[in-house]
């Protein structure tokens, strides 16, 4: 159960975000709901496999904006940046892991004939995209704890070494 302190300093750090910030999300993420519907309306109206009905993309669109803003809210209340850069190892292993999983038959959902796509409880997700923020957030940590000194020799080899992996997984991935 979450105590009167933690609820108010989770409320002070949502009154810290920058409204503006909300604001332009909010505009791309409206932005984006115009674009799927106006390019795919026709489509599912036209046929039967979406049944006939010309929302059913937008709708699985709001849901999905749905989820994400609700994880970012989650993020942005309940974590800080200390947590964040604590768990970037984790979370680039746990990218690495769903990069290699689309290898494996059965486990890549194909998407127009491309086995990119994992599909997990009726959703679906590239997890090259997980990959790349994974890639970012562990870079940021690992640069970022090196402060002021030179990084080169073996920290150079590291980073080239963990963006090479992850770069060529995400290159050979199916494609066909």
């Amino acid at each position: 159960m979450i105590g009167p302190a933690a609820v108010k300093d989770r409320l002070e750090r949502l009154a810290d975000t920058d409204i503006k910030l909300i604001l332009w999300g909010a505009m791309v993420l409206g932005l984006g709901f115009v674009f799927v519907y106006s390019s795919s309306a026709l489509l599912a109206q036209r046929s039967a496999i979406y049944g006939y009905e010309g929302g059913y993309f937008i709708k699985k669109q709001i849901l999905a904006a749905l989820i994400g803003v609700t994880l970012c809210v989650f993020c942005a209340t309940c974590l800080t940046w200390k947590d964040i850069a604590r768990s970037s190892g984790a979370f680039l292993i746990l990218s690495i892991a769903c990069l290699i999983l689309v290898f494996v038959p059965g486990i890549g959902s194909d998407a127009s004939h491309v086995s990119r796509w994992i599909r997990i409880a009726g959703f679906s997700f590239q997890p090259a995209e997980l990959a790349k923020l994974a890639l970012v957030l562990y870079l940021a940590k690992f640069i970022a704890d090196r402060e002021s000194r030179w990084i080169g020799g073996m920290a150079i080899l590291k980073i080239l070494l963990i963006s090479g992996t992850v770069s060529f997984l995400i290159y050979r991935e199916p494609d066909f």
